[in-house]
């Protein structure tokens, strides 16, 4: 009997450990470069924790790679599962796909985010409808 309580103590202290930051909830969203793609999200943050990140030129090549993302401390962390990249196009340009993407949320709105990679700012325009929600 202990270890049924023990069981399902430890089973309800995990599940209450799980969802998003009032910070993460607030950064939700599909996250478009204008200047690559109008029509396809560079970054989907889902609501449930999954995401989709897409490296995208422009009529030559569309690589994209599920993970799972979240913030920490003021990073943009998104581990990717390298089982699942797809790409549509040119794939003698593929390079390595690394297995975790940091940048720096430097700022986010309603309506935009700013990530800083290696001291180079980049704005993504975001757009609110989710897969999944």
């Amino acid at each position: 009997m202990k270890r049924i309580l023990t069981m399902l103590i430890a089973a309800m202290l995990l599940s209450a450990c799980g969802g998003l930051s009032s910070k993460e909830k607030q950064i939700v969203g599909l996250y478009y470069n204008p200047a690559v793609s109008d029509r396809e999200p560079v970054f989907e943050l889902n609501s449930d924790g999954s995401s989709v990140m897409r490296a995208i030129r422009p009529d030559v090549l569309t690589l994209s790679v599920k993970g799972t993302w979240h913030i920490v401390g003021d990073t943009l962390v998104i581990q990717h599962n390298l089982a699942t990249v797809t790409a549509e196009g040119d794939t003698a340009i593929i390079g390595t796909v690394a297995p975790v993407f940091k940048a720096i949320v430097t700022d986010h709105t309603d309506y935009t985010m700013t990530l800083d990679r290696d001291g180079i700012e980049y704005e993504f325009i975001k757009r609110n409808a989710v897969a999944g929600e």
